[in-house]
Protein backbone atom coordinates (compact mmCIF):
# COMPACT_ATOMS: atom_id res chain seq x y z
CA UNK A 1 0.00 0.00 0.00
CA UNK A 2 1.09 3.56 -0.79
CA UNK A 3 0.11 6.35 1.58
CA UNK A 4 0.58 9.96 0.53
CA UNK A 5 0.17 12.34 3.43
CA UNK A 6 -0.17 16.09 2.88
CA UNK A 7 2.59 16.44 0.30
CA UNK A 8 3.33 19.80 -1.31
CA UNK A 9 5.80 20.82 -4.00
CA UNK A 10 6.70 24.27 -5.29
CA UNK A 11 9.12 25.51 -7.92
CA UNK A 12 9.99 28.99 -6.73
CA UNK A 13 6.66 30.78 -6.31
CA UNK A 14 4.81 28.28 -8.51
CA UNK A 15 2.84 25.67 -6.55
CA UNK A 16 2.79 22.30 -8.35
CA UNK A 17 1.36 20.01 -5.62
CA UNK A 18 -0.81 21.49 -2.88
CA UNK A 19 -1.44 19.48 0.33
CA UNK A 20 -2.16 16.22 -1.52
CA UNK A 21 -3.19 13.08 0.36
CA UNK A 22 -4.36 9.68 -0.85
CA UNK A 23 -3.91 5.92 -0.31
CA UNK A 24 -3.30 3.41 -3.10
CA UNK A 25 -4.08 -0.26 -2.49
CA UNK A 26 -2.49 -3.33 -4.06
CA UNK A 27 -3.94 -5.18 -7.06
CA UNK A 28 -5.51 -1.99 -8.38
CA UNK A 29 -4.81 0.40 -11.23
CA UNK A 30 -5.20 4.11 -10.49
CA UNK A 31 -5.43 6.91 -13.03
CA UNK A 32 -4.21 10.46 -12.34
CA UNK A 33 -6.04 12.77 -14.74
CA UNK A 34 -5.74 16.51 -15.19
CA UNK A 35 -5.20 19.28 -17.68
CA UNK A 36 -1.74 20.51 -18.68
CA UNK A 37 0.28 21.80 -15.69
CA UNK A 38 -2.19 20.28 -13.21
CA UNK A 39 0.70 18.69 -11.29
CA UNK A 40 0.47 15.12 -12.62
CA UNK A 41 4.13 14.67 -13.54
CA UNK A 42 5.39 16.31 -10.36
CA UNK A 43 3.25 13.98 -8.27
CA UNK A 44 4.54 10.88 -10.09
CA UNK A 45 8.15 12.05 -9.89
CA UNK A 46 7.77 12.41 -6.13
CA UNK A 47 6.28 8.91 -5.85
CA UNK A 48 9.14 7.51 -7.94
CA UNK A 49 11.78 9.22 -5.79
CA UNK A 50 13.02 11.41 -8.65
CA UNK A 51 12.32 14.68 -6.86
CA UNK A 52 11.61 15.50 -3.22
CA UNK A 53 8.46 17.09 -1.89
CA UNK A 54 8.71 20.26 0.22
CA UNK A 55 6.28 18.99 2.83
CA UNK A 56 4.46 15.79 3.75
CA UNK A 57 5.41 12.15 3.38
CA UNK A 58 5.17 9.12 1.09
CA UNK A 59 4.91 5.74 2.83
CA UNK A 60 5.10 2.42 0.94
CA UNK A 61 4.40 -0.79 2.86
CA UNK A 62 4.94 1.09 6.15
CA UNK A 63 8.36 2.35 5.04
CA UNK A 64 9.25 5.95 4.29
CA UNK A 65 9.92 6.27 0.54
CA UNK A 66 13.74 6.57 0.76
CA UNK A 67 13.97 3.51 3.01
CA UNK A 68 11.64 1.56 0.73
CA UNK A 69 13.76 2.34 -2.34
CA UNK A 70 16.94 1.14 -0.60
CA UNK A 71 15.43 -2.35 -0.31
CA UNK A 72 13.03 -2.58 -3.23
CA UNK A 73 12.92 -1.79 -6.93
CA UNK A 74 10.19 0.43 -8.33
CA UNK A 75 8.94 0.65 -11.92
CA UNK A 76 8.88 4.16 -13.38
CA UNK A 77 8.20 5.34 -16.92
CA UNK A 78 8.82 9.10 -17.44
CA UNK A 79 6.75 11.17 -19.84
CA UNK A 80 9.74 12.94 -21.40
CA UNK A 81 11.27 9.78 -22.97
CA UNK A 82 14.44 10.23 -20.89
CA UNK A 83 16.62 7.41 -22.18
CA UNK A 84 20.31 6.96 -23.09
CA UNK A 85 20.46 7.33 -26.88
CA UNK A 86 23.98 5.85 -27.02
CA UNK A 87 22.84 2.36 -25.95
CA UNK A 88 21.16 -0.40 -27.88
CA UNK A 89 17.73 -1.54 -26.73
CA UNK A 90 19.20 -4.72 -25.21
CA UNK A 91 21.97 -2.80 -23.41
CA UNK A 92 19.47 -0.36 -21.95
CA UNK A 93 17.11 -3.09 -20.69
CA UNK A 94 20.03 -5.08 -19.21
CA UNK A 95 21.31 -1.92 -17.52
CA UNK A 96 17.83 -1.25 -16.09
CA UNK A 97 17.65 -4.77 -14.73
CA UNK A 98 21.05 -4.44 -13.04
CA UNK A 99 20.20 -1.04 -11.54
CA UNK A 100 17.04 -2.52 -10.05
CA UNK A 101 18.96 -5.49 -8.70
CA UNK A 102 16.63 -7.65 -10.76
CA UNK A 103 19.37 -9.45 -12.66
CA UNK A 104 22.70 -10.85 -11.52
CA UNK A 105 25.79 -9.37 -13.07
CA UNK A 106 26.02 -11.87 -15.92
CA UNK A 107 22.29 -12.30 -16.46
CA UNK A 108 20.15 -10.41 -18.94
CA UNK A 109 16.88 -8.53 -18.62
CA UNK A 110 15.22 -11.56 -20.23
CA UNK A 111 15.79 -13.48 -17.01
CA UNK A 112 14.33 -10.66 -14.93
CA UNK A 113 11.09 -9.90 -16.79
CA UNK A 114 9.15 -13.14 -16.39
CA UNK A 115 6.24 -11.12 -14.99
CA UNK A 116 5.73 -9.36 -18.32
CA UNK A 117 2.80 -10.49 -20.44
CA UNK A 118 4.10 -13.02 -23.00
CA UNK A 119 2.12 -11.54 -25.88
CA UNK A 120 3.54 -8.07 -25.24
CA UNK A 121 7.05 -9.49 -24.80
CA UNK A 122 6.87 -11.43 -28.07
CA UNK A 123 5.41 -8.48 -29.99
CA UNK A 124 8.06 -6.19 -28.51
CA UNK A 125 10.91 -8.50 -29.57
CA UNK A 126 9.47 -8.87 -33.07
CA UNK A 127 9.00 -5.13 -33.50
CA UNK A 128 12.08 -3.69 -31.78
CA UNK A 129 15.31 -5.63 -32.31
CA UNK A 130 17.60 -5.65 -29.29
CA UNK A 131 20.63 -4.53 -31.32
CA UNK A 132 18.96 -1.32 -32.55
CA UNK A 133 20.38 1.94 -31.22
CA UNK A 134 17.88 3.84 -29.12
CA UNK A 135 18.68 7.08 -30.91
CA UNK A 136 17.33 5.52 -34.12
CA UNK A 137 13.98 4.56 -32.58
CA UNK A 138 10.81 6.55 -33.16
CA UNK A 139 9.16 8.23 -30.16
CA UNK A 140 6.53 5.48 -30.11
CA UNK A 141 9.23 2.81 -30.02
CA UNK A 142 11.08 4.62 -27.22
CA UNK A 143 7.81 4.72 -25.28
CA UNK A 144 7.48 0.94 -25.60
CA UNK A 145 11.08 0.45 -24.44
CA UNK A 146 10.46 2.64 -21.38
CA UNK A 147 7.23 0.79 -20.64
CA UNK A 148 9.04 -2.55 -20.75
CA UNK A 149 11.85 -1.38 -18.47
CA UNK A 150 9.30 -0.18 -15.92
CA UNK A 151 8.03 -3.76 -15.58
CA UNK A 152 11.42 -5.42 -15.24
CA UNK A 153 12.07 -6.93 -11.82
CA UNK A 154 8.43 -7.56 -10.91
CA UNK A 155 8.11 -4.32 -8.86
CA UNK A 156 5.24 -3.92 -6.38
CA UNK A 157 4.80 -0.30 -7.43
CA UNK A 158 4.61 0.72 -11.09
CA UNK A 159 4.33 4.41 -12.04
CA UNK A 160 3.60 5.29 -15.66
CA UNK A 161 3.57 8.94 -16.78
CA UNK A 162 1.44 9.38 -19.93
CA UNK A 163 2.18 5.82 -21.18
CA UNK A 164 -0.54 5.86 -23.85
CA UNK A 165 -0.07 9.33 -25.29
CA UNK A 166 0.57 9.23 -29.03
CA UNK A 167 0.21 5.46 -29.46
CA UNK A 168 -1.88 3.78 -32.14
CA UNK A 169 -4.75 1.44 -31.27
CA UNK A 170 -2.62 -1.73 -31.57
CA UNK A 171 -0.02 -0.53 -29.07
CA UNK A 172 -2.69 0.93 -26.79
CA UNK A 173 -4.33 -2.47 -26.62
CA UNK A 174 -0.95 -4.14 -25.93
CA UNK A 175 -0.20 -1.84 -23.03
CA UNK A 176 -3.68 -2.07 -21.52
CA UNK A 177 -3.66 -5.88 -21.75
CA UNK A 178 -0.20 -6.03 -20.16
CA UNK A 179 -1.19 -3.72 -17.30
CA UNK A 180 -4.21 -5.92 -16.54
CA UNK A 181 -2.11 -9.07 -16.70
CA UNK A 182 0.49 -7.88 -14.15
CA UNK A 183 -1.60 -5.86 -11.68
CA UNK A 184 -2.18 -8.61 -9.09
CA UNK A 185 -0.25 -7.71 -5.94
CA UNK A 186 0.84 -4.37 -7.39
CA UNK A 187 -0.13 -0.72 -7.07
CA UNK A 188 -0.12 0.72 -10.59
CA UNK A 189 -0.51 4.45 -11.14
CA UNK A 190 -1.01 5.94 -14.62
CA UNK A 191 -1.28 9.58 -15.61
CA UNK A 192 -3.10 11.10 -18.56
CA UNK A 193 -4.70 14.35 -19.67
CA UNK A 194 -7.60 12.30 -21.03
CA UNK A 195 -10.21 10.54 -18.92
CA UNK A 196 -11.33 8.41 -21.86
CA UNK A 197 -7.79 7.33 -22.75
CA UNK A 198 -7.19 5.36 -19.53
CA UNK A 199 -10.67 4.69 -18.13
CA UNK A 200 -10.90 1.15 -19.55
CA UNK A 201 -7.80 -0.01 -17.67
CA UNK A 202 -8.28 1.81 -14.34
CA UNK A 203 -10.16 0.67 -11.23
CA UNK A 204 -10.21 4.19 -9.85
CA UNK A 205 -9.39 7.64 -11.20
CA UNK A 206 -8.21 10.75 -9.39
CA UNK A 207 -8.69 14.15 -11.01
CA UNK A 208 -6.32 16.92 -10.01
CA UNK A 209 -6.23 20.63 -10.80
CA UNK A 210 -3.65 23.16 -9.66
CA UNK A 211 -1.98 20.41 -7.63
CA UNK A 212 -5.10 19.58 -5.63
CA UNK A 213 -7.25 16.46 -5.60
CA UNK A 214 -10.71 17.59 -6.71
CA UNK A 215 -12.46 14.29 -7.49
CA UNK A 216 -11.93 10.54 -7.19
CA UNK A 217 -14.27 7.74 -8.19
CA UNK A 218 -14.68 4.83 -10.59
CA UNK A 219 -14.20 5.63 -14.29
CA UNK A 220 -17.90 5.06 -15.04
CA UNK A 221 -19.07 7.41 -12.29
CA UNK A 222 -16.66 10.14 -13.42
CA UNK A 223 -17.79 9.72 -17.03
CA UNK A 224 -21.37 10.29 -15.88
CA UNK A 225 -20.24 13.56 -14.31
CA UNK A 226 -17.79 14.76 -16.93
CA UNK A 227 -18.60 12.82 -20.08
CA UNK A 228 -16.35 10.60 -22.17
CA UNK A 229 -15.75 12.84 -25.19
CA UNK A 230 -13.16 15.48 -26.01
CA UNK A 231 -13.06 18.27 -28.54
CA UNK A 232 -10.60 19.71 -31.05
CA UNK A 233 -10.82 22.39 -33.72
CA UNK A 234 -8.88 21.96 -36.96
CA UNK A 235 -8.09 24.48 -39.67
CA UNK A 236 -7.91 23.03 -43.18
CA UNK A 237 -6.99 23.98 -46.72
CA UNK A 238 -9.87 22.36 -48.58
CA UNK A 239 -13.64 22.06 -48.72
CA UNK A 240 -15.53 21.77 -45.43
CA UNK A 241 -18.27 19.46 -46.74
CA UNK A 242 -15.78 16.96 -48.13
CA UNK A 243 -13.66 17.03 -44.96
CA UNK A 244 -16.57 16.65 -42.53
CA UNK A 245 -17.93 13.74 -44.58
CA UNK A 246 -14.58 11.95 -44.26
CA UNK A 247 -14.23 12.76 -40.56
CA UNK A 248 -17.68 11.38 -39.68
CA UNK A 249 -16.58 7.97 -40.96
CA UNK A 250 -13.92 7.71 -38.23
CA UNK A 251 -15.38 5.42 -35.50
CA UNK A 252 -14.27 7.66 -32.62
CA UNK A 253 -15.75 10.84 -34.12
CA UNK A 254 -19.18 11.73 -32.75
CA UNK A 255 -19.57 15.10 -34.46
CA UNK A 256 -17.78 17.09 -37.16
CA UNK A 257 -19.10 20.51 -38.21
CA UNK A 258 -17.81 23.61 -39.97
CA UNK A 259 -17.50 26.71 -37.76
CA UNK A 260 -16.31 29.41 -40.13
CA UNK A 261 -12.79 30.54 -40.97
CA UNK A 262 -9.66 31.36 -38.96
CA UNK A 263 -7.61 34.58 -39.21
CA UNK A 264 -5.67 33.15 -42.18
CA UNK A 265 -8.81 32.34 -44.12
CA UNK A 266 -8.63 28.56 -43.53
CA UNK A 267 -11.84 26.65 -42.96
CA UNK A 268 -12.36 25.56 -39.35
CA UNK A 269 -14.03 22.32 -38.24
CA UNK A 270 -15.11 21.39 -34.72
CA UNK A 271 -14.67 17.69 -33.92
CA UNK A 272 -16.11 15.89 -30.89
CA UNK A 273 -14.60 12.44 -30.36
CA UNK A 274 -14.02 9.59 -27.94
CA UNK A 275 -10.26 9.56 -27.14
CA UNK A 276 -9.35 5.93 -27.78
CA UNK A 277 -6.54 6.49 -30.34
CA UNK A 278 -4.23 9.29 -31.45
CA UNK A 279 -6.98 11.26 -33.19
CA UNK A 280 -4.62 13.92 -34.57
CA UNK A 281 -2.63 11.39 -36.56
CA UNK A 282 -5.77 9.64 -37.85
CA UNK A 283 -7.40 12.90 -38.97
CA UNK A 284 -4.28 14.21 -40.68
CA UNK A 285 -3.71 10.92 -42.52
CA UNK A 286 -7.30 10.48 -43.73
CA UNK A 287 -7.60 14.06 -44.97
CA UNK A 288 -4.17 13.98 -46.63
CA UNK A 289 -5.27 11.02 -48.75
CA UNK A 290 -7.88 13.32 -50.29
CA UNK A 291 -5.45 16.23 -50.73
CA UNK A 292 -6.89 18.18 -47.79
CA UNK A 293 -4.15 19.86 -45.73
CA UNK A 294 -4.54 20.28 -41.98
CA UNK A 295 -3.02 23.67 -41.17
CA UNK A 296 -3.64 23.63 -37.42
CA UNK A 297 -5.11 21.44 -34.68
CA UNK A 298 -6.23 23.04 -31.42
CA UNK A 299 -7.34 20.88 -28.52
CA UNK A 300 -9.94 22.25 -26.15
CA UNK A 301 -8.49 21.63 -22.69
CA UNK A 302 -10.67 19.63 -20.35
CA UNK A 303 -12.16 21.79 -17.60
CA UNK A 304 -11.43 19.43 -14.71
CA UNK A 305 -11.52 22.39 -12.32
CA UNK A 306 -15.30 22.40 -12.71
CA UNK A 307 -15.67 18.95 -11.14
CA UNK A 308 -16.28 19.12 -7.42
CA UNK A 309 -15.20 16.52 -4.90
Amino acid sequence: MIEIKNISKSYGKTVSIDDFSYSFDKSRVYGIVGAKNAGKSSLLKILAGCIAQNDGSVIINKLELKKYLRKNCLGYMPEDLAIDNGLTVEEYLNFSAEIKGAAKKKNTAKEADKNIDNDFDNDFDNEIAGNRLIKKLSDKEKKLVLFKQALIGNPEVIILDEPMKGLDIEHLDQIKKTINSVKTGKSIIISSSSLGEISSVCDEILIIANGKLIAHDTPDNLKNIYGDTEEIVISIVGKVDKATSLLRKIPEVKKAEGIGKDSDGHNRIRIVYVPERDINEIITSILAEKKIVVAEIIKKEASFEDIEE
